[in-house]
This record gives structure tokens, sequence and C-alpha cells, in this order.
């Protein structure tokens, strides 16, 4: 007796069903994947956002808290120039407090700044001496234009806003910063920091 072997194959409809399955299976891998993609951008950029806060939080405030409010430019936006009892940093010694008689002696003029594409810059340059608080030389305080036409070190990036403020108290300070970062075109992380730093009086 003869076998017969009948080769059978997919129906139509069959194949329409698992191109359908397969489909709905790539179009849900597909929106994981891209849903993974975001959320691994927005960490980046809170991320990014949280260090450039700290960054511009620890070197402004470790400033004011040293210098004399009296020495401030206070309320200006995007700028802040101050008096600094620190040498300026290229001295090795430069944190080593110098006196004159019992008062602290001030040496160096230090200027934040934000510039256009919101980096915030720390500029330096000496007062040419050694000056107590009670005789700051703030009549030969640099303007702004001088700082920013220097050299200087960029201490954090992505800075919306950057000012320095005065309180109700005369030995303290607010320091608002706002970083802000795009995550992608229709999405932004933003960070407002208000905090208020005790300066040296």
């Amino acid at each position: 007796m003869r076998q017969t072997f009948r080769l059978r194959g997919f129906t139509l409809i069959e194949a329409m069903v698992a191109l359908t399955v397969a489909g709905l299976l790539m179009a849900g891998l597909t929106s994981l994947v891209i849903y993974a993609l975001r959320c691994l951008r927005q960490f980046t950029a809170y991320n990014t956002v949280q260090q450039q806060t700290l960054l511009a939080l620890q070197w402004v405030g470790e400033d004011l808290g040293a210098s004399n409010t009296a020495s401030m430019t206070l309320g200006t936006t995007d700028s802040c120039i101050l008096g600094s009892p620190f040498d300026v940093r290229t001295n090795p010694d430069y944190k080593k407090y110098t006196f004159t008689g019992n008062d602290l002696a001030y040496r160096t003029w230090v200027c934040y700044f934000r510039n256009g594409a919101g980096e915030l810059h720390r500029v330096e340059q000496t007062m040419g001496g050694l000056f107590p608080v009670g005789a700051l030389p703030i009549g030969t305080r640099p303007a702004l234009a001088v700082f920013t036409a220097a050299d200087g070190r960029v201490v954090a990036r992505h800075l919306t806003d950057f000012r320095v403020d005065a309180t109700t108290t005369a030995a303290t300070v607010q320091l608002n910063f706002r970083v802000t970062l795009a995550v992608d075109s229709t999405h932004l992380t933003e960070l407002r920091t208000a905090t208020q730093v005790r300066a040296r009086n």
C-alpha cells in the first residue's frame, strides 16, 4: 500500500492572525523602548540640573559666607560683586586670613555673573592692598564690564536665573538660583533654589 504525504501550509487567515499578533508585540516593544529612553533622558537631565545647582551653591555660598554684606552689590540680576578676605586663588595660601591690627583684612574683589549661555562665571581681582571692613575701597570696586571681559572660571551651567538679595537681617543675604535643562522639545527639567547665607560681619 502506498502512503502519500500531504504538505500542509498556513492558510491566509492563519498568516494574517500571526502577522497581526507579531505586529502588536512589536508595537508594544517599541513603546516600551521609547518610554525607557524618555525616562533615561529625564533622569540624566535631573541629575545634571541637581549637580549644577549644588556646584553653584557651593562656590557662591563659600564666598558669600566669607564676605561682608557692606561690600556686596545686592539685588542685581545675573551678577554679584563682593569683597573677600581670601587672596586670589593662584596663591597656594589663598585661604589664609590676614589681619590689619585686630581686624580681618579684605584682599580681593570677587564677581559672579551669568552670561547669555547660562554659564555662571567666577572672576577675581586683587584690591591692591589689605583693607579692614570699615575701610573697604567700595569706590574703587571694578565695574561689572571689567569682570565680564576677564578670563574667569565657569562654576556652573544651565542657569536661567541668578540673584543675591538683601534680607531683613543685615547679616544675611538670600541666594537664588534657577537651573533649567531641556529633556526634549516638549519637556524641561527645572530646579529652583532659594537659600539664606550668613555673611561674615
